[in-house]
Order: C-alpha cells, then sequence, then structure tokens
C-alpha cells in the first residue's frame, strides 16, 4: 500500500509538472498574458510538493517540512491568483503572504521534533490549507459577482466539495490517531480513501482553472486582434484623411492659379478678337481676298473663341459655380467637336473611328464636355506617338448602358498598366514628363461632379487604353 501511494504522488505531480512546464513556456513566449507569477508559482510549488510527499518515506523526514511547506505557499498562491482576476494584488498582501508560510515552517518543523507528532502535523496542515480555502472561496464569490462565468462557478463549486473532504479526511484521522503516514496507509483506510479524493480535487481544480485562463488567453488574442485591425484602420483612415487635406490644398492653390491665370489670359484674348475684328473688317473692303485666307481667319477666330470659352469654363470650375445644362442629341455634341478636334487630328495622322449605335438625348455643358473628349484624345495621341504606332487608330462609340448612355473611347496604343492606374485621376499626378497631372482630373471632375456621370478606365481592354463615360438620360 505505501508503494502504490508513492506510485500516486508521482504521477499526480508529473501531471503538474507537465501544466508547469506548458505554462511556463506559453508566459515566455508572450503568448499568455494572464498566466503570470502567482499561478507559474501556485503550480510548481504544488508538483514539488507532491513529489516530495511521494519521496518522504524513502529519505529523510525534514523534507515532509519542506513538502507541506511548498503545499500550504501553493494554496496561497492560487488565493492571490483568484485575487488578481479582480483586482491588482498589493504588494503588502504578498509579503504578508509569505511571512505567513515562513511561520508555518517554522511551526511545522518544532511539532515534527517531538516524539508522536504526526497526528498533530496532519491537524495543523489541514487546518492551515482549510485556511487558505476558505480565502480562494471568498476570492472566488467576489469575482463571480463581477463576471459570472460558467467555468467559475465550476471552480468554486469543486473548491467547495475540496473543503468538505478535507475536513471529512481531518475528522477520519483523528478518529483513528494515526501515528505516522505508514501508520495511516495501512491502517487506515476511509481517511486514505479521503486524502485521495481531497488531492484527485485539487488536482481538477488546477485543470478547470488551466480551462479558464486558456479561455481568457483567446478572448485576449481576439482582442489584441480586433484592437490591431482597429488601430490599423484608424491609421489607413488618418493617412486617407491627410491625403484629402493635401488635395484640397493643390486643388485650392490650383483653383486661385486657374482663376489667376483666366483674369490674365482674358485681357489678350479680348485683344486678339479685337483685332481680328477689324482684320476681318478690312477682308470684306477687299473682294480679291483669296478663300484659303478667309479660312484661316474663320480658323483664328474660332479658336479664339473656343479659348476664351475654356477660360470661362475653367473659371466657373474652380469657382464652384452653377454649371448651365442644355438639352440635344449626342450625335449633335460629337459633330461641333470635329471642327475642333479634327485638325490635331490630321496633323497628327490619326484616324477617328466612330459608331454612334445609340443616340438619346442628354443634358450637358458642351463646352466642358468638349474638353473632356479633347483631352481624351490629346491623350491617346500622345500615348501612340511615345509607342510609334504606325496606323494611329481612336475609336469612339456609344451604347445603352440600362438607363444610361455610355460613351466609349479607345485607342491601339500600349494600353495602361495597373500600377498606374491608381494614380490616373489623382490631382497634380502625372504619368507624363510633360504632364501638370490636370487633365484627367479635370475630366473626372467635370463628368461626375458637374454632370452626375461616371468615367472610369477599363483594364480588361485587350488592346490600347479604353476610357468609359457613362451620362444619365433624359426622358422625353
Amino acid at each position: 500500500m505505501q508503494a502504490i501511494n508513492q506510485l500516486f504522488f508521482g504521477i499526480f505531480s508529473l501531471i503538474l509538472i507537465s501544466l508547469f512546464i506548458g505554462t511556463y513556456r506559453s508566459d515566455r513566449t508572450g503568448n499568455y498574458r494572464y498566466v503570470r507569477n502567482f499561478w507559474i508559482a501556485s503550480v510548481g510549488l504544488r508538483a514539488i510538493a507532491f513529489a516530495i510527499w511521494g519521496l518522504v518515506p524513502i529519505t529523510t523526514p525534514f523534507l515532509s517540512s519542506i513538502g507541506n511547506t511548498f503545499f500550504i505557499a501553493s494554496a496561497a498562491c492560487l488565493a492571490l491568483l483568484f485575487r488578481s482576476w479582480r483586482k491588482p494584488v498589493d504588494i503588502q498582501i504578498v509579503k504578508l503572504v509569505g511571512i505567513f508560510v515562513c511561520m508555518f515552517f517554522i511551526v511545522f518543523e518544532l511539532i515534527r521534533q517531538e516524539s508522536n507528532s504526526f497526528i498533530y502535523r496532519m491537524n495543523l496542515v489541514s487546518t492551515t490549507s482549510l485556511l487558505m480555502t476558505s480565502w480562494e472561496l471568498f476570492e472566488l464569490r467576489k469575482k463571480i459577482k463581477t463576471e459570472n462565468k460558467y467555468l467559475i462557478k465550476i471552480i468554486f463549486f469543486v473548491t467547495i466539495i475540496q473543503a468538505l473532504f478535507t475536513v471529512t479526511s481531518l475528522l477520519a484521522s483523528n478518529f483513528y490517531s494515526p501515528s505516522s503516514i505508514s501508520d495511516v496507509t495501512q491502517n487506515s483506510t476511509i481517511s486514505m480513501f479521503f486524502i485521495w479524493i481531497t488531492l484527485s480535487l485539487h488536482l481538477i481544480i488546477y485543470m478547470f482553472i488551466g480551462s479558464y485562463m486558456f479561455e481568457r488567453v483567446i478572448k485576449n488574442e481576439q482582442k489584441i486582434t480586433l484592437e490591431k485591425q482597429e488601430a490599423e484602420n484608424l491609421l489607413a483612415e488618418r493617412e486617407s484623411m491627410i491625403s484629402a487635406l493635401l488635395l484640397a490644398n493643390k486643388a485650392t492653390s490650383t483653383g486661385a492659379l486657374s482663376a489667376s491665370l483666366a483674369h490674365e489670359l482674358s485681357q489678350p484674348l479680348a485683344a486678339s478678337m479685337i483685332n481680328v475684328g477689324i482684320l476681318q473688317r478690312k477682308f470684306t473692303q477687299f473682294e480679291q481676298v483669296k478663300a484659303e485666307d478667309r479660312e484661316i481667319l474663320d480658323a483664328i477666330i474660332r479658336d479664339n473663341r473656343r479659348a476664351s470659352n475654356i477660360v470661362l469654363s475653367l473659371k466657373k470650375i474652380f469657382k464652384q459655380e452653377n454649371i448651365e445644362l442644355e438639352a440635344m442629341r449626342i450625335l449633335e455634341v460629337l459633330e461641333r467637336l470635329k471642327p475642333i478636334i479634327y485638325p490635331q487630328l490630321r496633323t497628327k495622322q490619326v484616324e477617328l473611328i466612330t459608331d454612334i449605335a445609340f443616340n438619346p438625348m442628354i443634358k450637358l455643358n458642351v463646352n466642358e464636355f468638349h474638353q473632356v473628349i479633347v483631352n481624351i484624345a490629346n491623350n491617346a495621341i500622345e500615348a501612340m506617338e511615345q509607342a510609334n504606332i504606325a496606323s494611329k487608330k481612336i475609336f469612339l462609340r456609344t451604347e445603352q448602358a440600362d438607363d444610361k448612355l455610355l460613351i466609349v473611347i479607345s485607342d491601339n496604343g500600349p494600353g495602361i498598366s495597373s500600377e498606374k492606374y491608381e494614380d490616373l485621376f489623382e490631382l497634380l499626378k502625372t504619368t507624363k514628363e510633360s504632364g501638370m497631372g490636370l487633365g484627367l482630373w479635370l475630366s473626372r471632375h467635370i463628368i461626375e461632379q458637374r454632370h452626375g456621370g461616371k468615367i472610369d478606365f477599363n483594364l480588361l481592354s485587350q488592346s490600347g487604353a479604353e476610357l468609359r463615360i457613362t451620362l444619365p438620360i433624359v426622358k422625353i
């Protein structure tokens, strides 16, 4: 029976050592946030106590003083652990517990040196253990009031059962009055039964505590992950706000610059129109003016008016003035565009292929819309020239997209890479060596902010760049 008793102590000690090693490693890696000194100390001391109890019969009796002291110290650490679940543990309480454990060792060793003192030592250990258990129950009860978890309730009720078995074991031992541990194992089966049930309950309590703390670790890691994600989102939002402020500052600066340029350009343009008017009146006085000269003069007047309209349009855009829209067919809008865009196409030897399959009525500002198309066409021409495309072509077609007009403008150039796509419509960002980063940003502003449409590139285009403009249709 003595050998079986030692075997049980060895098994219990190994179980607690395994729990201690796993706990200590988790704590060292920083993954077990709620596993700290009290838990590690309690598991380690209890494992050592069980191991010493198993060795006492074959070694010096002095080890029983150390083993029982470690057992009481582990119970005290367990009570401190439960307290730490509610609030930080005052260092003064830890010092008082340390003094209490030292006093227990001294008293136990003094009693051990007396003859026939086994029952007194057993009463001292059981009574002190019950005192620690009462403290544990007090802390657990306080914890249940603030966190009504089922695992805490299980720990609480198992601890009560363990306390009851401790009392029963104490009463049974006093009834039989054994003279040594060998006497208990050989002659007092009932006392030994209650002792082992009590120690088994101690082990079960440790298992439940480990489960509860592991649950807290998982929740804490989830909380940390969530907080990390929220922090990343806040940082991303911060960067987005900074970018928006920078963009707003750029837009303000650009608006002020555009307003200044528009003011300065309007005067020479007006003077140029006066001079052209004078020249036109002189042409009427001479009948032998060549038709070619008259065409050149008409082109100058047309370009001058277009420049004046662009300047006026820019002033309205950057001053956020209300836009003047007129309803007309898209075919008519594009026909008005031909005299503006065709000279550039002929000069650069670019073929424009149109397919107006859908010709609805739309409301727009013709001057601003022409700016968008001309800007897109100029970008396509520059891209094809840089790529040395032999037969340069621009395709323009219209389609119906639900209840909207879809205008698709594409070319047979090199296309747009996905890396450059994200910054295409950003203000003052350009992929061209001589670009200013205004054209596409202004085009999107005109289409989306002033016409209620949508403009974007089709990255799935097989060849060349493809830009798609969507505009609302006027229902007749």
